[in-house]
């Protein structure tokens, strides 16, 4: 018995020693943030404001870590395959189980089931889209856009953050209900593609307020419409795609998430949800995202946020689908 002991003591000694994050200290020394996009975009500056935020209430360094590219593919699976104890952290947005697969044309090539890699701890913020083009091509409203792209078809090239993201899957979209002929050139962000955009080397690109402000400020984009049903409170008078006679895209929505391995302690992402629902109710947090036209969340507890992860997969294998 005292052999029996003494084992059972050695082996709950070696499995505390294992799970470091389940003490109550949690945690003990920086944490990483990978942010699955460049720096730069609007992925990046809401992991910022979100790691200076829960570095200032949990008492350590919440470090911002960019690792960017296969449309924040390569993020994800560095943060899946990393230890989950809480110290690895993911910021991305939840689009698809399957897109990827579906889009990169190699079908062996297995995607990540966000569903099964991660916890999805809470949403951040989410944020409409917006159509820009170059102010080189002088195209000033919706109907020159159309003209020009169906005039000259085949010609003209659009940009996005990546395949199987956001702003690929909208202009396939787009594309289709505008009956344009325009050739997809992904790039491994969305911050190197809007500068491509302004320099005039693709004609247009959908993406983020936050992301194109200030080109758009700088007059090197010119913003032709919203494509979600809503006005974004930093551009007026810039129309939605509703309002101009097409459907708007009620469900295409880019919702923000921190997120964590699936293995992670519940003891863990339990403390991790607690936190970021303190961050959800920071009125100076709210303000921060709202200035860069990114919608905060509401507090979010791990329940809630699994439905909503759910039903944006939906939605957005539905988009896919819609576009073949």
């Amino acid at each position: 018995m005292r052999v029996r002991f003494a084992c059972s003591a050695m082996m709950f000694v070696i499995f505390a020693s294992a799970h470091p994050a389940l003490a109550a200290d949690y945690p003990d020394r920086p944490v990483k943030m990978v942010v699955a996009f460049p720096a730069g975009g609007f992925m990046d500056t809401v992991g910022r404001i979100a790691s200076e935020r829960l570095s200032a209430i949990l008492g350590q360094p919440f470090v911002v870590e960019n690792r960017g590219g296969a449309g924040g593919r390569i993020g994800e699976e560095f943060v899946a395959n990393s230890k989950p104890d809480g110290y690895t952290l993911l910021v991305d947005l939840i689009i698809r189980p399957t897109l990827m697969q579906m889009q990169a044309g190699n079908p062996g090539d297995q995607d990540i089931d966000i569903e099964k890699a991660f916890v999805p701890i809470g949403p951040i913020g989410s944020s409409p889209m917006i159509l820009n083009v170059s102010s080189d091509f002088g195209m000033k409203d919706f109907a020159s856009f159309v003209e020009k792209i169906k005039s000259e078809p085949g010609k003209h090239s659009y940009a996005s953050a990546g395949v199987g993201t956001p702003s690929q899957i909208v202009s396939a979209q787009l594309v289709r209900q505008l009956g344009l002929q325009a050739v997809h050139v992904p790039y491994r962000g969305g911050a190197p593609a809007l500068q491509d955009v302004a320099a005039g080397v693709v004609i247009w690109m959908v993406d983020t307020p936050s992301g194109s402000l200030p080109l758009i400020q700088g007059g090197r984009l010119v913003p032709l419409f919203v494509v979600n049903p809503t006005r974004v409170k930093q551009l007026p008078d810039v129309p939605t795609l509703a309002e101009l006679g097409h459907p708007s895209f009620r469900d295409e929505i880019m919702s923000i998430y921190l997120m964590a391995p699936a293995a992670t302690p519940k003891p863990v992402t339990e403390r991790l949800s607690a936190v970021l629902m303190q961050l959800q109710a920071d009125a100076t947090v709210s303000s921060q995202l709202e200035n860069i036209a990114i919608e905060p969340s509401p507090p979010t507890d791990l329940q809630a946020t699994r439905r909503l992860v759910r039903e944006q997969i939906e939605a957005w294998d539905k988009a896919v689908k819609q576009t073949k």
